[in-house]
């Protein structure tokens, strides 16, 4: 029988299941009249007053209101804003070491292939935000933090952070340092006083000591930063108290297991700091109800909190089964679910106190829920920060969704809904490994990117313009034979060119971004999922603002599909714009590519139909400035990319020949003069190939 730890901010729900006693501490009050209800302490609100930092905590006198009390301070000239503290619950439900055959989920997201790249590192912290860590536990004490700048119980600040003695953290439910699971609490719950250390055991028990199980990241740090009682529930305010020491000192990620139903704008702050500090932030989505809830229609926190920007700032974990399918309680969405992962029957470390009945044991398992979902997750994070520290927040995020495997085939009715897929940490490391700066394949502007039209693996091959090979990388499954677009543009302002691939014809309208190093890290779907024409991909900056745009127009369409239409998308897959290029009643594909030919601040777009011709380019007001042949023969295929090859800040023009033609690559200059050309694969491969350029 499953048991059922949420702590997600509802531990209570354990409650609910498993004994049937209905808990309710006085002090909380719920808004009636919602399958959701909403809670918030009852005699207490928060205010941020202007021009003052942080969060105020203003006690009612017994008798007022939460709501009126809010009103009257909302209208103070002096305040910024004044809202519920809302309540928060946990989510649970209910190599050598001995129980690591038990970890089944370890197998599933391929573990121990991660583990080939790294096993954590001491320097990477991952802060668990929960009911308190049992910090003496023999499979934990070893990677438990240690706050060097701390001298044990002088009863000296000696780091001056105002928290005395916080050796291993804190609590921040009773205002000491002692962050482990409070027993003195007389409505605790056996779920409630594990649920931290069943989490923290998932992200970093000690591996390989012939004792118990193994963490994901078995060599990082935990620090223990207790926000929740000992039955599973918190305030606001306590949260961001939390969330904010964890990131002063120096957390590298932070795994909450808890779930709210109130928006708190005083929390989003707190993330949004986090964020923007490049802390990694990973929420369990939550479970509710028999089956789950869609938090499209209703939005839980703080899984659903997005940055002011649009910024995705916390990353949504979903649960699954054992089959991939996705567990009975998950919460699920199209918008809060980043990735999913295994949430059922967990074995892991428990709060170890012999003299009380039913804490005996130092492990125990048949956990589930998306609280165990989400620590498997923020230990890939810091398996990732292990590799390569320099890594951000997003980057970060899409090393992981990227590298998921796509389980929508197995969930029919929620497709769409479990995040880009499952996790699989095995992929995720090797992605990670390639970011390394001591990368053995250094790339440099001015590289020639070559990939398939057809007929071939998804190979992405790069040249040096003296046609010297330089790297390759594979940008879908080895299976796939549609060809493969592809492109090169700066897309996140860092100096760099990313890679940008579309999937042809049969392979659906999945747009790709890699580093220049094949590492995956972005991509979007570029039409609605059941188109499978193919997509052809270019990118520049065709509107001066200074960042280059993503522009994607189909390989072929179908005569219902009317005219073929060319999308205008930003860095993070947002579309900005849709129009057709081609005279009105042209039924076809569209060849496309964007660059600088006349040294302004604003690309030109360049087009050509798909069943050959003339390339047409056009200014930034489509105006026409170039039209010519670049083969003799009209009927021969044409895929061509936009690229300064030599350092002039002037595109080239680089064409490659379609289907039948054989695999030859032609330069061009911008006056549409042959300036090299060569083969790019065998002279008697003749499926067409596809070019781009480094930039």
């Amino acid at each position: 029988m499953f048991r059922k730890i949420g702590l997600l901010l509802v531990i209570s729900s354990l409650i609910f299941l498993n004994s049937g006693i209905i808990f309710s501490p006085s002090r909380f009050i719920y808004a009636s009249g919602a399958e959701n209800e909403i809670k918030f302490i009852d005699n207490e609100i928060l205010v941020k007053f202007k021009n003052k930092e942080g969060i105020k905590k203003i006690i009612l006198e017994n008798g007022d209101n939460v709501q009126a009390a809010i009103k009257k301070y909302n209208n103070r000239s002096d305040v910024e804003f004044a809202e519920p503290n809302y309540i928060l619950e946990s989510q649970t439900i209910s190599k050598d070491d001995p129980y690591f055959s038990k970890q089944w989920y370890l197998d599933k997201v391929n573990v121990k292939g991660g583990w080939e790249r790294s096993s954590g590192s001491k320097d990477i912290v991952v802060a668990v935000l929960d009911t308190g860590v049992d910090i003496d536990h023999p499979d934990l004490a070893d990677n438990i933090w240690v706050n060097m700048g701390e001298i044990p119980d002088d009863g000296i600040d000696n780091d001056r952070n105002i928290y005395v003695d916080d050796v291993n953290g804190w609590d921040f439910v009773a205002g000491d340092n002692n962050p482990r699971p409070d027993f003195k609490e007389w409505y605790f719950t056996k779920e409630g006083i594990n649920h931290g250390t069943i989490i923290a055991g998932v992200i970093s028990a000690i591996g390989n000591n012939s004792r118990g199980i193994a963490g994901v990241a078995f060599e990082s740090k935990i620090m223990p930063v207790r926000v929740l009682d000992s039955a599973g529930s918190g305030d606001v305010l306590t949260v961001i108290e939390g969330i904010d020491y964890a990131v002063e000192k120096g957390a590298d990620v932070i795994n909450l297991s808890f779930i709210g139903s109130g928006f708190s704008k005083s929390l989003f702050l707190s993330l949004e700091r986090a964020y923007k500090a490049g802390v990694v932030v990973v929420a369990a989505i939550g479970n509710l109800g028999i089956s789950g809830k869609n938090l499209d229609e209703e939005p839980l926190y703080p899984v659903c909190y997005y940055g002011a920007d649009g910024e995705n700032i916390v990353m949504g974990v979903a649960a699954v089964d054992e089959n991939d399918q996705k567990a009975s309680f998950s919460n699920y969405g199209t918008k809060c679910v980043d990735v999913s992962a295994p949430g059922t029957d967990f074995w892991s470390t428990v709060a170890y106190n012999p003299g009380e009945v039913g804490f005996e044991e130092y492990y125990s398992g048949g956990w589930s829920g998306s609280s165990v979902a989400a620590p498997l997750v923020s230990g890939t994070a810091a398996l990732i920060k292990a590799i390569n520290p320099s890594l951000g927040v997003q980057e970060i995020r899409n090393l992981i969704t990227v590298n998921s495997d796509n389980i929508d085939n197995l969930n029919s009715e929620y497709r769409g809904k479990l995040g880009k897929g499952r996790l699989n940490i095995g992929r995720t490391m090797e992605a990670a490994y390639l970011t390394v700066e001591s990368s053995p394949f250094p790339l440099q502007k001015g590289n020639i990117l070559v990939s398939p039209m057809s007929s071939f693996k998804p190979e992405i091959k790069i040249f040096k313009e003296d046609a010297n090979f330089v790297k390759s990388f594979f940008a879908y499954n080895e299976k796939f034979l549609g060809g493969v677009s592809i492109t090169s543009a700066d897309i996140n302002g860092n100096g760099d060119g990313e890679i940008i691939t579309g999937a042809g014809p049969g392979g659906g309208p999945h747009v790709r971004v890699f580093r220049q190093d094949g590492t995956p890290i972005g991509g979007f779907m570029a039409y609605p999922a059941k188109f499978k024409g193919g997509v052809n991909v270019a990118a520049g900056d065709v509107d001066g603002d200074g960042k280059s745009e993503i522009l994607v127009a189909p390989m072929s369409v179908d005569p219902s599909d009317k005219e073929p239409i060319a999308k205008i998308f930003n860095q993070k897959g947002d579309l900005k714009n849709q129009f057709i290029p081609f005279e009105a009643g042209y039924i076809g594909g569209i060849n496309i590519a964007v660059g600088n030919l006349d040294g302004d601040k604003f690309a030109e777009m360049a087009f050509s139909k798909t069943t050959g011709g003339e390339i047409l380019v056009y200014g930034q007001y489509l105006n026409l400035k170039l039209k010519f042949s670049p083969f003799d023969d009209p009927k021969t295929g044409i895929n061509f990319s936009l690229g300064d090859l030599d350092g002039d800040k002037v595109s080239e023009i680089i064409v490659g020949a379609g289907k039948g033609a054989g695999p030859k690559v032609k330069i061009y200059n911008y006056k549409g003069i042959l300036r090299n050309q060569f083969f790019a694969f065998g002279e008697e491969f003749k499926g067409g190939i596809r070019v781009g350029v480094l930039r």
